[in-house]
């Protein structure tokens, strides 16, 4: 599985740029949603049968598409009936991404089990190892960083722009 850095990164480089019309700061909690969505899968399984070996085949249900659907149901009913349409979409959106991510590695024993509970097959594309992956980090935080000072100038460029018009 990609690190957790990696999948925050880039569902953060991929996020992010569609952000740009809206200046509102109502997007956060959502784009932090998305954020959650695709580290979901890791944290509530590597933690628990990392400490307790035992527990594999009951957390791993949670680390398939079917089991984050299911999961991503029972957080967005914590919130606000207005705004859990929009909490469930950007939970499992993330999920998928995470997914996505998780397919293009190669695996010793299994990749993803996209079909799960209906079957057991797995499928990936198996295009780099996790080592190589973990080499990409510096190259992900320095995309963010240009991501975010390109958005700073456009900002400061259309305000500029906006406030010359008046």
């Amino acid at each position: 599985m990609p690190d957790l850095i990696t999948h925050v990164a880039l569902s953060h480089l991929i996020k992010r740029p569609f952000e740009l019309r809206d200046r509102a700061r109502s997007k956060v909690p959502f784009r932090i949603l998305f954020y959650l969505g695709t580290i979901l899968p890791d944290i509530l399984t590597r933690p628990w049968y990392i400490l307790f070996p035992v527990t594999k085949n009951w957390t791993f249900p949670f680390h398939t598409p079917f089991g984050m659907i299911l999961t991503s149901g029972l957080i967005a009913l914590l919130f606000e009936p207005s705004i859990r349409k929009k909490a469930f979409t950007n939970l499992v959106a993330g999920a998928g991404l995470h997914f996505l991510l998780d397919a293009l590695q190669t695996y010793t024993t299994y990749s993803v089990f996209w079909l799960y509970p209906f079957s057991w097959k797995t499928y990936g594309y198996e295009v780099a190892s996790p080592d190589t992956i973990m080499n990409f980090i510096p190259l992900w935080i320095g995309l963010i960083v240009l991501l975010e000072l390109g958005i700073t100038l456009y900002r400061k460029k259309a305000s500029t722009k906006n406030s010359n018009s008046l």
